[in-house]
């Protein structure tokens, strides 16, 4: 029983993310990004795109770290880094694209469930950059 009770606590004090089947959630060391692929007309990845994410009910602007190792023409669009400007019940988040003269505006509706992790629970997973 202490064990159990020690590992509990180790896990809510350390997590970033949650397993939303306990109850209540525990949070876990996971770390989500929530990826948007870009495609030009032809149907082919689009490189050097630059993303930022706007918040409507707040103001905020937030730009999404673009790192790690990602596919060709999938970008990372909104990340745990931002949970806290959002409610966990959910909030628009408009992300914007552009390449040049090429723009794209996506709205998605991205919740925090139990605080843990972002969750998309509306919006497009690609694009057409026209």
């Amino acid at each position: 029983m202490r064990a159990s009770s020690f590992l509990l606590a180790l896990a809510l004090a350390t997590g970033s993310a949650c397993d939303s089947a306990s109850s209540p959630p525990v949070c876990t060391a996971e770390y989500r990004e929530l990826l948007i692929k870009v495609y030009d007309l032809a149907g082919n990845p689009v490189t050097g795109v630059s993303l930022h994410d706007s918040i409507p009910r707040t103001g905020q602007a937030l730009t999404p770290n673009q790192v790690g190792f990602l596919p060709t023409g999938t970008y990372v669009g909104f990340e745990d880094l931002f949970k806290n400007q959002i409610r966990q019940a959910g909030d628009t988040v408009l992300l914007f694209g552009d390449k040049g003269q090429s723009q794209f505006g996506v709205l998605w509706i991205v919740d925090a469930p139990g605080g843990c992790h972002v969750h998309k629970a509306f919006g497009a997973d690609s694009i057409l950059l026209p």
